[in-house]
């Protein structure tokens, strides 16, 4: 499950499914209870501007035979107590939270990893991720996974990609953790609906994948930046993007992740980890989305639910 949709509708393209829900904001931790019940876990602080707005609960265990679960190094960070740990929460916001913007230009935006197992609500402090790296305070119940500052952007670990300058995050909308297998993918509108969007690949410290098979993208794809060449398909994230879903292991003998990222202006495109992005379906295949440009994005009403992926290409009920 991926956060992250808007307008009532679907789309069915080569096996590929979505069902777009309109959403309220989703502050609160599902209980392990079947009324949907839920607490809330964190707030922002007086002068802090705004609350963590969506959330994405991390699946109980990483599978074994993946990048995160078998390196000793990226294992570390999922033990109890730190910013992986399983029983955490990673939640997007549209605030850097005193963190230093690696792009002025672009909209602020960070993901933090929450403890929600404390007894009182977490009040996230302002400027706690001043220092522009993967912070921690409040005991340990609140860290800073990635933002939109110098210290996340993709140049740390491919500095000749295309797109080096720019960070993991901003504006970010969608979470996918590669059902669990693979690293955290996140889909980013750094201009709103109106400019490019970003899809990055994140190692547990927070920036674009090292070594990344892709060394037009490293870990992040934007815009026209990081097309395929030549395309099987045409198109490219001319758009923010609002959510991505993992697709499964292409089926070129790569044996690379594929995943699906919609765009606010409707489009769905194909990102592969090696081979880059081609389109999948056209502008306008799905209502267009407005979002808000730079950091008016702070401001803006959270309309996106959930986007799921489904093989099979067949209708269900209705979002509510």
């Amino acid at each position: 499950f991926n956060a992250a949709l808007s307008h009532p509708g679907r789309v069915a393209l080569f096996g590929l499914w979505a069902e777009l829900c309109t959403g309220a904001n989703l502050r609160k931790a599902p209980r392990d209870d079947r009324r949907g019940t839920g607490s809330l876990v964190a707030r922002a602080g007086r002068g802090g501007g705004h609350s963590p707005r969506k959330r994405h609960c991390r699946d109980r265990h990483l599978h074994p035979g993946g990048p995160i679960h078998d390196n000793p190094a990226f294992a570390e960070y999922t033990k109890p107590g730190n910013i992986l740990d399983p029983s955490r929460l990673l939640v997007t916001s549209a605030s850097n939270f005193g963190a230093a913007k690696a792009r002025p230009q672009d909209a602020e935006g960070a993901v933090l990893s929450l403890d929600p197992t404390g007894p009182a609500t977490i009040v996230v402090p302002p400027g706690f991720a001043a220092a522009g790296d993967q912070v921690s305070t409040l005991d340990g119940r609140l860290k800073l996974f990635a933002a939109q500052s110098p210290r996340f952007r993709n140049g740390v670990n491919t500095p000749q990609a295309a797109t080096a300058d720019l960070p993991a995050v901003s504006n970010p909308l969608g979470i996918s953790i590669n059902n669990a297998f693979g690293r955290l993918w996140l889909a980013n509108a750094p201009s709103g609906s109106r400019g490019s969007g970003t899809d990055s690949i994140l190692d547990p410290g927070g920036q674009p994948l090292a070594n990344a098979p892709s060394k037009l993208a490293g870990g992040l794809f934007a815009g026209d930046l990081t097309n395929r060449a030549p395309q099987i398909v045409p198109g490219g994230l001319r758009s923010g993007a609002i959510a991505n879903t993992l697709l499964g292991a292409s089926s070129d003998g790569s044996k690379r992740a594929v995943f699906g990222v919609l765009t606010a202006e409707g489009a769905l495109l194909q990102a592969h980890t090696e081979f880059n992005l081609d389109g999948l379906a056209p502008a306008g295949t799905i209502a267009p989305i407005a979002l808000a440009s730079d950091d008016s994005a702070r401001d803006a009403p959270v309309t996106r639910a959930g986007m799921i992926f489904n093989w099979v290409p067949n209708q269900t009920g209705s979002c509510t």
